[in-house]
């Protein structure tokens, strides 16, 4: 957390925050460098604890009511984030109203809600499920979906991130997509396989 906190600051008071990437050796420092590039460990690890919790939370409360909490718990990140965290990182979001960033915690909301669809299933296919995409979701990388297709929405919330094609008078530019951060799965199974 003290990571995320650090970079963050760094993103809003950072001479040079917008001028070059943190992570272009060229230009940044060996501390800024690293201060950067530790924090792409940080969303992993919170979904992979998350879903350590999820499965701990199984044990003692069982799978419906699990499955409700984190349903529950995933719709309220991706309205706070939609609604509240928008005008943290944007104070002209009033001005905006019509373009929506869904940014990390919307991705995490959105793979708790999976999540509440998955526990369902036998572990063993969880794990399954979330081992698969981590291990082989750059095999996708290649594949094209252009706009024209009713599937770009969710190619682009699913694996490519970027901007959706606009709905009506609604943008949505999604930063995070959520394929690669199902690790969430891999660590609801971890927990319930060692027992």
């Amino acid at each position: 957390m003290a990571l995320m906190a650090l970079d963050h600051v760094r993103f809003f008071f950072h001479a040079s925050a917008a001028e070059f990437s943190p992570t272009n050796l060229e230009k940044a420092s060996t501390l800024l460098f690293f201060t950067r590039w530790i924090t792409h460990f940080c969303a992993p690890l919170f979904l992979l604890l998350a879903g350590v919790s999820a499965a701990l939370m199984v044990n003692k409360k069982g799978i419906k009511s699990t499955a409700y909490f984190l349903w529950t718990r995933g719709l309220f990140l991706i309205i706070l984030e939609l609604l509240v965290f928008r005008f943290g990182w944007n104070i002209t979001a009033f001005d905006h109203w019509e373009v929506h960033r869904m940014l990390v915690i919307s991705m995490i909301g959105i793979c708790m809600i999976m999540l509440a669809a998955f526990i369902y299933l036998p572990v063993r296919v969880v794990l399954g499920i979330g081992l698969i995409i981590v291990l082989f979701h750059n095999l996708l990388q290649n594949v094209l979906i252009t706009p024209e297709s009713p599937f770009y929405n969710l190619w682009v919330l699913a694996y490519k991130g970027g901007g959706m094609a606009p709905m009506g008078i609604v943008s949505v530019y999604v930063l995070f997509a959520f394929l690669p951060y199902r690790i969430i799965a891999c660590g609801y199974g971890l927990v319930i396989i060692s027992k």
